[in-house]
């Protein structure tokens, strides 16, 4: 009779870890591919899908316009000449990028920092609030933070005398971030000042920062040219007029609150245990790499904040989403140092869990709800090639109208002024109002020689964050009437 000895045990569990991992990634992936087959969108996702049906030339001069690099745009043009105009291609342009932070989970920090940081890394770029938003949103943030995340990574491996190999992927990681996010230029800049600390201990490593910071330089001047004069422009007349808070900054990456708390623990524990256990601990690698991620997440809030309230807001905490897949590897890096990682580790991936997974269901329930109502509004709202259209709404108007009727003509109406859509001679006049018309409203559209039918009153399309509900008429003018 022969029995297992705990060597073999310990292997098996190895072996099995990995699966493991590869299967509750793959969970959480699914999670999110099923929620793309959906065709409601809000105004700023319209305009990403107005720039990937433009053609790059067009494209560059509309985003430079808009303040916002080119990458992204070009990879969602990219899926719209592959896949076509459907929802479900925009949907991936936020996706595929959020895949690609699951496998860099499971495979490069798995390999190098083990089961607990690619455990956190998964939960937490999966199910806090803002992955849930992003991880699907037609926007940029989820390729940003691939982006940031990947530079990252090489940066470890550079601080650790890495290969050329790793000097090249952070170069470009890093302007791949740079060029998907101005704040992500920043982000990334942070760890441009973490490869200077290898001077004092390799001089021969100047060679290789100098040739990094050179190629930096060289790639993005060109965007930088083009940026700066319409960045000034539009600063002029930006539209947010909110300054976040250093708590919103924080509260932003630690979802739920009381995640902060673990972080905080484990912070001290292992910083703690670094000072005593050497008095060179400052100057390791892993903590010069510790600090590069931390002083980033601080630093971008830190410009942000700055620039908000030396000039005018120009900051939203959503810029930092690019961060957080960092943010989390340093959580899971530090809780996998610590005493206690075990209980530590498992109260804040079963808290995550139970906390985040009703989130993410009432979230899922409610993208289907809006999907549907806006799947019934266009197969009764058919305005002809003529008509024109109205709303009350800024994001309808500015984008969304385009997406959903090409071709129509649109304008945005003040609410208490409807009756100005009626002076004219349009044969056919659809409006989207967020407030039913009053008898009075209807009656000055009847004394201009146009009959009504209110075609629905329906959720329609989705709003920031909130739902979008709709009183949906259509006017037509008399045949009889005198022009």
């Amino acid at each position: 009779m022969s029995f297992s000895s705990p060597t073999s045990r310990a292997q098996r569990s190895r072996r099995i870890l990995p699966w493991l991992l590869y299967l509750y990634a793959l969970v959480l992936f699914a999670m999110h591919f099923v929620r793309i087959f959906d065709n409601s969108f809000w105004g700023d996702e319209g305009f990403s899908i107005g720039l990937a049906q433009m053609n790059v030339f067009e494209m560059l001069q509309v985003t430079a316009a808009d303040n916002h690099p080119p990458l992204y745009y070009l990879f969602t043009q990219l899926l719209y000449h592959l896949l076509g105009n459907h929802g479900y291609v925009y949907h991936l342009s936020a996706l595929i990028p959020y895949g690609f932070i699951l496998i860099l989970a499971c495979t490069v920090i798995f390999r190098q920092f083990g089961l607990i940081p690619a455990v956190v890394v998964s939960t937490f770029a999966s199910l806090t609030d803002t992955a849930i938003m992003f991880n699907v949103e037609a926007r940029m943030y989820s390729l940003g933070a691939f982006f940031v995340l990947a530079a990252y990574l090489a940066l470890h491996n550079i601080l650790h005398s890495g290969k050329t190999s790793d000097w090249v992927i952070f170069s470009v990681a890093s302007l791949c971030a740079a060029y998907t996010h101005y704040y992500a230029l920043i982000s990334v800049a942070f760890f441009y000042l973490a490869l200077l600390s290898l001077l004092p201990q390799d001089k021969s490593s100047f060679k290789k920062i100098l040739i990094t910071y050179c190629a930096a330089v060289v790639v993005y001047l060109p965007w930088l040219l083009v940026l700066l004069p319409t960045f000034k422009r539009a600063a002029a007349d930006w539209w947010s007029t909110f300054i976040p808070s250093p708590i919103n900054c924080i509260g932003f990456f630690f979802n739920p609150s009381w995640t902060v708390l673990i972080f905080g623990l484990a912070f001290l524990l292992y910083f703690t245990a670094q000072a005593k256990s050497s008095s060179k601990w400052l100057f390791a690698p892993d903590t010069i790499w510790l600090l590069a991620g931390l002083l980033s997440a601080t630093g971008t809030s830190a410009v942000g904040l700055i620039v908000s309230h030396a000039f005018r807001p120009l900051f939203l905490v959503r810029y930092l989403y690019p961060l957080t897949a960092v943010v989390y590897l340093v959580f899971g890096f530090l809780l996998s140092k610590v005493r206690w990682r075990a209980i530590l580790s498992s109260i804040l991936i079963l808290g995550t869990l139970v906390c985040s997974l009703p989130d993410f269901y009432q979230t899922y329930q409610r993208e289907k709800r809006i999907d549907l109502a806006t799947t019934q509004c266009l197969k009764v709202i058919t305005p002809s090639q003529d008509a024109f259209l109205y709303t009350t709404n800024y994001f309808l108007d500015w984008t969304l109208f385009d997406y959903y009727f090409p071709g129509r003509v649109h304008a945005q109406i003040e609410s208490s002024n409807t009756s100005q859509c009626f002076t004219s001679s349009d044969p056919e006049i659809w409006l989207f109002m967020e407030h039913a018309l009053s008898d009075a409203e209807l009656n000055a559209a009847s004394d201009n020689g146009y009959s009504h039918t209110n075609v629905c009153n329906s959720t329609f399309a989705e709003g920031p964050g909130e739902d979008s509900f709709y009183y949906i008429y259509k006017f037509q003018k008399s045949a009889n009437t005198a022009p």
